[in-house]
Formats: C-alpha cells, structure tokens, sequence
C-alpha cells in the first residue's frame, strides 16, 4: 500500500536522519476537534469500586480522555498532487511529499492499535456523538494489537472528522502509546 506525507524540509531532514516517521499524540494535534474525546454521557453519575472507594462519572471519563491521549497517531494520505495539502502541510509549498511503502514502513503491522491499512478517514456532516460505553473494553486489551472486534468503537474515536477536512484522504496508522 502506497501513503504519503507532506511535511516541510526541517521534517524532511529529521527523517531522513532518524529512517523514522513521527507519530503525534492526539493533544497535540493542530486542530482541537480532531482529538479522542469520550462523551461524558457513556458514563454513570457516580459508582462504587471494587475497593469501595467513590469515583464519579466525570472522574471515569476524564481517566478515559487520559487513557486515549497516550495514543500516538501518524497522519498520511492518498494523494500526492492536492494543492491544499501542499500548502497546510508542506510549508506553503516549501516543502515536500514523501512516498511511503506501508508495508516496507510497517505500518500495515497488526501490532499497531490501528494499521494503516484499517485507517481510513470517515468524514462526517455531524460531529460524532456516539457513546463510547465499551471503550474500558478496549483499553483493557493493552496487548499492542489490531483487533477486528474493536475497530468500530477505534473508528470511532481515531478516524473520524469534519466533512470539510475531506479534501485530505487522510489515512492513519494509530500506536496505543508515544515511544
């Protein structure tokens, strides 16, 4: 599978120096609406644990928004020759395109959270209001793997945007943790 990424000649140099691509996690994305966020309606008002100790709705989704800002996630995209790709990402057309043989670059690898391959963006009209319920689920896994069962619910938090970001063809590839 072929990707691309247009970054500006400072982080073209990085690369070329490091042989690596860098992943972000997700607060410190440019845009603030792009990052994970659990709805705090998933959540009771308040529960017990198993150690009787209080924890409230709010404290549960907010160690939830935690849990998924650990993640990291690298940006590419299907296009190579997107004008408004150059300009936002490529240093106002300064900069430059990589090619990225995703296999070669592993990021089809099903040790990521989200291969490539599974990381295509959904841009939607409406912001994403699902609830996120089964989300502990996922984080419980913590074996660094993609698993089919949860990609709807991964979907739902990693890969969806604005319509108006669709001119992108953006593709992901999520790691459940910045190394």
């Amino acid at each position: 599978m072929i990707i691309y990424k247009y970054v500006s000649l400072t982080a073209l140099r990085g690369i070329i120096e490091s042989h690596r691509i860098g992943f972000t996690r997700p607060i410190d994305f440019n845009d603030p609406f792009d990052q994970p966020r659990v709805l705090r309606s998933a959540y009771p008002r308040g529960m017990n644990t198993l150690f009787d100790t209080y924890v409230t709705g709010e404290e549960m989704a907010r160690n939830a928004d935690t849990t998924w800002g650990q993640c990291a996630v690298a940006s590419f995209t299907r296009t190579y020759h997107n004008g408004l790709m150059w300009s936002h990402y490529a240093d106002s057309h300064r900069g430059a395109v990589i090619e990225i043989d995703a296999d070669v670059a592993k990021l089809t690898s099903r040790g990521l959270l989200i291969p490539v391959q599974f990381g295509s963006v959904v841009y939607m009209k409406r912001p994403n209001r699902d609830t996120y319920e089964n989300r502990k689920r996922i984080a419980e896994i913590g074996d660094q793997r993609f698993d089919i069962e949860n990609y709807e619910l991964l979907q739902r938090l990693f890969l969806s945007k604005p319509i108006s970001w669709a001119y992108e063809e953006e593709v992901r590839a999520v790691a459940d943790k910045l190394e």
